[in-house]
Order: structure tokens, then sequence, then C-alpha cells
């Protein structure tokens, strides 16, 4: 009997196999899929039983009953195929779609008026889930009067998890995210990946926003909000090899209304965890960072490598960090252009700091022209302890520094900078100017061709731990290999034995 069994289960897999309607589900059960079929190859709606998506006409049909649940069962090209935005602003969509881990492809869309986002699900309503699903080889485009342009979501109260966006072009006129470009309520991002894309916005002068309203470029979510209630948070998600840019030509000068990210352009409150941005570019004017533009939310354990160029409000995590971000890296380069406009505030992790940073580093160059530091431009009323700056700082006119260009009413603690140069105007060793109540304790630089260093203490020998007095073994680290590193200067303790670095004992 169950020989038999088998023998009619495996003509059964082959006969379906070859007319092109099976789709191998979870755990191994075999869901078929009616390609022919209209409105859709299967299902009944319902969560335990979602309608099958196994055409692009079924696909097109989800808009007609936007609080269902689907499936994805087959790859679909839409290269060539008119397909429209799911629901609308007004309507969004409340149900599942489930990507099944399969991809589509080739969409070009192009919005030519309208005031609804521009995105595959325009709209995302709370307990609304998209999941599983990669986006590959897409072109989104908005026009003037469509403020909110993404791939995935333009606004989002729902759950976005486990999405990849890929070798994609997400272009607008003012807000634009690889993923979602606005999130809001009790969104969620989990396991978001954007690879080989890039993310745009062409804003000049009346295209944008209103000069009061957040214009934001993200290479995952452009603009991040959080009402008083709920437990938003990003997590374990990256962008890599991509360019996010906010046009940087623009005449447009209102610096608090315009921010860029290489994950996030504007995020106001919730959490960003265990997230990378691996280059290629992050491009702006005012508010600039590489992970994040403007941050007044808790950011822990991540990560941005990569160039960030911008005028005004440039780090190289962070432009402007006004909450707490712990275990923080950022390598690369940093640019800021001359600009008679603006007032630099460029730094190595954060342009301007009136939050705390702690247990963090920046490893690389900058280059800029005012207010400059290796781990800061300005900290204002801001915290910095147990992080460190390792490179080149070079600036064009003061206060430039190779910790931090100014500090104004600031708190430093278990600091320490190893700049191979620190170079431009009045340039100091380790800050250019500080003010107010600003306290200095246990902060260190190498000794450099630099006379003064405006606070701080010099080392002779900046590879000793045991020189930098009140380091704590608990928080610091004596390298043995550092790949890339000139210098085998002290480590944090969470960078050991990841990365290329090997640490000796405590």
């Amino acid at each position: 009997m169950k020989k038999t069994k088998s023998i009619f289960l495996t003509l059964s897999f082959i006969l379906f196999a070859t007319s092109g309607c099976l789709s191998v589900m979870e755990e191994d059960d075999l869901v078929y899929c009616d390609a022919t079929h209209s409105p859709f190859g299967g299902g009944s709606g319902s969560i335990s039983d979602p309608y099958l998506i196994c055409s692009v006409t079924q696909l097109k049909q989800v808009s007609a009953s936007l609080s269902s649940h689907y499936r994805l069962s087959r790859n679909l090209n839409l290269t060539g195929v008119s397909f429209s935005p799911i629901g609308s602003n007004s309507i969004g969509f409340s149900g599942t779609f489930n990507g099944n881990n399969l991809a589509i492809s080739g969409w070009t869309y192009a919005a030519t008026s309208g005031s609804e986002p521009v995105a595959f699900i325009r709209r995302l309503e709370a307990g609304g889930i998209i999941k599983n699903l990669t986006l590959s080889s897409i072109s989104v485009t908005g026009e003037d009067s469509n403020d909110l342009v993404a791939g995935f979501v333009g606004v989002s109260e729902g759950s976005v998890d486990h999405v990849y966006l890929k070798n994609s072009t997400i272009s607008g006129k003012s807000t634009v995210g690889g993923i979602i470009a606005e999130a809001k309520s009790n969104a969620d991002l989990d396991s978001a990946f954007v690879i080989g894309s890039t993310i745009s916005s062409s804003a000049i002068g009346a295209s944008m926003r209103i000069a009061t309203d957040t214009n934001a470029v993200g290479g995952l979510v452009a603009i991040w909000k959080k009402d008083t209630t709920g437990s938003e948070e990003i997590t374990a998600s990256s962008v890599s090899d991509s360019v996010i840019v906010f046009d940087k030509d623009s005449a447009y000068q209102n610096r608090d209304a315009r921010f860029v990210g290489g994950l996030i352009g504007y995020f106001n409150q919730g959490s960003l965890l265990n997230s990378t941005f691996a280059g290629t570019s992050v491009q702006g004017k005012f508010n600039v960072g590489g992970l994040v533009g403007f941050s007044s939310s808790t950011v822990t354990e991540c990560s941005a490598s990569g160039t960030v160029q911008g005028v005004s409000r440039v780090g190289g995590a962070f432009g402007f960090l006004g909450s707490t971000a712990i275990r923080i890296s950022a390598s690369g380069i940093v640019i800021a252009e001359i600009d008679a406009s603006a007032d630099g505030q460029v730094g190595g992790l954060v342009g301007l700091l009136t939050g705390t940073i702690s247990n963090s580093f920046f490893s690389g160059s900058i280059n800029a022209d005012e207010t400059v530091g290796g781990i800061a431009g300005l900290v204002s009323s801001g915290t910095v302890t147990n992080s460190y700056a390792f490179g080149t700082v070079t600036g064009n006119a003061d206060p430039i520094g190779g910790a931090f260009g100014d500090l104004i009413d600031a708190v430093v603690s278990q600091v320490y900078v190893y700049q191979t140069s620190v170079s431009g105007g009045s340039s100091q060793a380790f800050v250019g100017q500080k003010s107010g109540s600003t306290v200095l304790s246990q902060c260190y630089f190498n000794q450099m061709s630099n006379s003064s260093s405006n606070g701080g203490t010099s080392i002779s020998a900046p590879t000793d731990l045991s020189q930098y007095t009140g380091f704590s073994a608990t928080n610091w680290r004596s390298p043995s290999i550092y790949a890339g590193r000139s210098a085998l200067t002290p480590v944090l303790a969470w960078e050991c034995n990841q990365n290329g670095v090997t640490c000796s004992t405590k």
C-alpha cells in the first residue's frame, strides 16, 4: 500500500511540474497554482488559505481585494507589462502579501500626475504584512506632486519582513526610500536588503515639499516617524553597493528640512539595530550620514562604510544625532564641500551631536571646510565616551581638531585619537575650540607636528594600552592583529575577533 501511494504521488508531481503549475511551499507541502484561472490560481484569500498568484494577470487583481491574503507561487517578469501600484493612499493594503522567497522583476513605473505615493504597495495599513519578496531590476519614478516614492511601500503602518531590492533605480523629486518612503505608527522593518541600487531625489526649489516639511532620502527608509505608542524598530537590515543621493546642487537652503542617510534619511524615534551601510556612497547637502541623516532615535550596533559627501552637518555615521548611539563604526571617506552659506559641522562619526555616543569609532579620512573633527564636528550639550578616531583630518577654516572641531557644554571621557595628520587653519591635535562648561577627562592623542591640542594628553607610545590611564579593560583591548591598520592602537572590546581584529588578553 505504501509503495502504491508513493508511485501515485510521484506521478502527480511529474504531471503538475511539466504543466508549469507547481510551486514547492513550506516544509515540502505541494501547492498547485493554476496560471490560467481567474481571478487567482487557487486559495480562498484567508490567512490559512491565501490566494495563489502565478501570473501577471492574477497579480493585477490584488488591488480589487486589499484586505485578503496572498502568496506568490511563481517568479514574475513584468518587463514590458503595464502594472500600477497596489491600493491607494486613502484605501491601503491590510492583508498579507507573502512573496514565498520568489521575485518580481522588470517592473517599470513612472508617475505622470497625482499626489498618490508611488511604490509596489502605495500604502500598507496597520496589520498589513509584506514579506519574503524580492523586487529585482525595477525602475520606479515619481513626479513633482508625488511626495513619497519607494520600491516596496509608499506609506507604511504595517510590517515589512525579509525583503530584497536588487539592481534597481528608485527616484523622485522630494522624499525617496529604497524599501519604504514614510513609516509611522506601528510600522516595523526586519531583514530588509538593498543591493546594487540607486535611490535618489532630484528635488529643486518648488518641486519639493514646503520648507517646513521634511524632505528626505534613505537607502532603506526616507522618513521614519513614531507616535506615542508602539515599539517600531528596524533590525538586521542593510544597504550595499548602492548610491544614495539627495541633489546637493539645489538652491534650496533650508538645512532643517533636508536629510539623507545610507539607511534612513529622517529618523524620529523608534530604534535601529544591527544594520549596515556598505557603500558605495551617500551624497547630499545638509544632514548627510552614512547611517542616518537626522536621528532622534536609539541606534545600536550598526556600521557604515564608503564615501559620505555633503556641505553641512555631515558625518560618517550621522549628520545630526540628538539621541543615543552605542557600538557604532564608520569607515571610509567623509567629504564636505566649501560653501559660504553653510558652517560646516563635519565629523568622522557625526556632524552635529546633541545626544550621546559611546563605544564607537571612525577610521578613515575627513576633508572638509570648517568645524571639523575626527569624531564630531560640533558637540553642543552632548556626551562622548569610550570612543576613538583613526586616520587623517583636513580642514579649510577653524575650528579644526583631531577629535572634535568645537565643544560647547560637552562631556567627553575615555576618548583618544590616532591621526597621521591634522591640518588646515590653526588645527589642534585634539579639540579645535571649546567653551561653556565643557569637561574633558581621560582623553589622549598621539604626538604629531601640532604643537597644541586645546585639551587631551599627548602619549609617545600610542600602541601601549597602559599609557591610557583610566581606560577600563571592560571597554578596551590591545589588538595583536588589525587588518588594514598602520598601528596597533587600542580597540574597543566588542571589535575583537571580528573583521580581521585579534586581541591580546586583558
